[in-house]
């Protein structure tokens, strides 16, 4: 009996084509979960990043102007008319200009679309400063802003981006240390975890 040549060859050949699709059909799910990885991880890490920068330029901005408060309540305290007038007019002023630095700052820090909601609510609610209902700093006897007596502050970062069963999410830990409320120099310490 003569086998046909011609027939088993095309079998052979579609046996070998049908096994290089499934290859090339998983190194390309592979490719696209890897994908949607380094997306994730993108975006947790660009929320980390632009909230660092909001909220270092805040803690800046803040202890900058605790110390302009503090020569402007001194010298409010002078029994000189021509000196205490003009230093009590620009305490106001300076104390205005925290208060309105702090709605910035939470304008900022929602207006990032890379972070979550919790993330964004977590950065709102955790402040470094003592406040009075969220939106009124906590003063000093020298009318400087009060910091919490915990000089650290952790905050944890996530993307809002939606997540799959085959991508884990990344989640960035930060820590925020200051000194003292005029202390202009923000160190902060950051951690990635991978689930």
């Amino acid at each position: 009996m003569k086998l046909n040549q011609s027939g088993s060859t095309q079998l052979f050949l579609c046996l070998l084509l049908l096994m290089s699709l499934s290859g090339l059909t998983a190194i390309t799910l592979n490719k696209v979960i890897l994908y949607k990885k380094n997306r994730i991880r993108l975006k947790s890490l660009l929320c980390v990043r632009k909230s660092h920068f909001y909220q270092s330029n805040f803690i800046h901005k803040i202890n900058l102007e605790n110390r302009l408060i503090q020569i402007s309540y001194y010298a409010s305290k002078v029994p000189t008319p021509k000196i205490s007038i003009p230093a009590k007019a620009a305490l106001k002023v300076l104390k205005t200009k925290q208060q309105l630095s702090l709605l910035k700052f939470y304008k900022d820090i929602y207006d990032i679309r890379e972070c979550s909601k919790t993330t964004r609510a977590n950065i709102v609610l955790n402040s470094i400063y003592e406040m009075k209902g969220k939106v009124l700093f906590k003063r000093n006897f020298d009318h400087t802003t009060t910091l919490i007596t915990k000089k650290k502050i952790d905050y944890i970062y996530f993307s809002n981006e939606k997540i799959h069963l085959k991508t884990p999410p990344i989640i960035f830990k930060s820590t925020f240390n200051i000194d003292n409320h005029f202390d202009k120099k923000v160190k902060v310490l950051t951690k990635g975890y991978e689930i």
